[in-house]
């Protein structure tokens, strides 16, 4: 539930089920969460920043407006990601049919739908993020990270139609486990069933590209 006065309906949103995820989006000036199918993509506002007294910060009212909702081809999305840290339309969604669909929030469509990207559904999504103390090229933004519970964490280009590499050196096959890259882009982290973890400041790394 998003707690807030809707401004069209003037009501509080509920969602029919359970929200997957939700991810800031546009510089924390939307707010995006998965539900079923859907995306659903909300502006927000959470009043004054500087109440004038504690009276007004006690009644401070927040409000939010539904922008727009935009449909996969599946019967719902395990997991999505987008990036937050500069203006983007591109967002990615995995979904329970095992694919990966690219959407572009400003054209409400999916231009690309990856059908069997894994082998069972897919639990996770990762795009690289904006670091304070590193830059890439801007084609290094257009790489992302999925996983699955079939051992494989896969490394995937939008501009390309097929995965860029597969990962297979952890063990996945009944929980989902945490990855994510390295702010330098040279790794992959990845959580694993083998009670096995890369230690904080150790030079070995699972994976490496």
């Amino acid at each position: 539930q998003i707690k807030g006065t809707n401004k069209k309906k003037g009501q509080e949103q509920c969602f029919n089920t359970d929200v997957k995820a939700a991810r800031f989006f546009h510089l924390d000036k939307l707010i995006v969460a998965s539900c079923m199918n859907k995306l659903h993509f909300y502006r927000y506002n959470l009043g004054p920043k500087k109440p004038k007294d504690d009276i007004h910060r006690i009644h401070q009212q927040s409000s939010f407006s539904h922008l727009l909702e935009i449909s996969t081809a599946s019967q719902s999305i395990t997991a999505f990601c987008c990036h937050n840290g500069f203006i983007s339309h591109l967002l990615v969604a995995a979904t329970s049919a095992k694919s990966i669909e690219m959407i572009d929030a400003n054209a409400c469509k999916s231009l690309r739908i990856i059908t069997d990207a894994h082998t069972r559904a897919i639990h996770g999504v990762v795009m690289n993020t904006t670091s304070p103390y590193t830059s890439h090229n801007k084609h290094a933004y257009e790489l992302f990270l999925s996983a699955a519970m079939d051992g494989c964490i896969k490394l995937w280009d939008m501009r390309s139609p097929r995965s860029v590499r597969c990962f297979t050196g952890h063990q996945n096959r009944q929980s989902p486990v945490g990855f994510s890259f390295s702010p330098c882009m040279r790794y992959i982290a990845s959580g694993s069933e083998d009670k096995v973890m890369p230690r904080a400041g150790s030079k070995i790394v699972q994976h490496s590209y």
